[in-house]
């Protein structure tokens, strides 16, 4: 069992189903989808964490060119892994429901 869901086994024994399901932790949205959501969101974040380790490590070398070293930045700022998950439309979803004033 991952962390999270050993948060949500525990906080069942702890407080019940009913209020995992249905008590909100900030305004709407109760542990039970911080577990099943919040990890659907963090997975592009991670592969493009791992990107960018990758394109630091070409970008370290030494005898890299010009060229190699604009395409190595083109491809971070294109932000390949985010722009394609979406992650950020629900980050901010979740957010603008759950934080006041967001």
């Amino acid at each position: 069992m991952e962390g999270l869901e050993l948060v949500l086994v525990e906080a069942h024994k702890v407080k019940g189903w009913q209020w995992v399901h249905e008590e909100p932790l900030w305004v709407t949205w109760p542990l039970e989808a911080f577990v099943n959501r919040v990890p659907e969101i963090l997975k592009p974040y991670h592969r493009s964490l791992a990107l960018h380790v990758n394109l630091i490590d070409q970008l370290r070398s030494h005898s890299i060119s010009f060229e190699k070293s604009r395409e190595i930045i083109n491809t971070w700022i294109e932000q390949p892994w985010l722009e394609d998950a979406g992650w950020q439309a629900a980050w901010e979803d979740i957010c603008e429901a759950e934080i006041e004033r967001w």
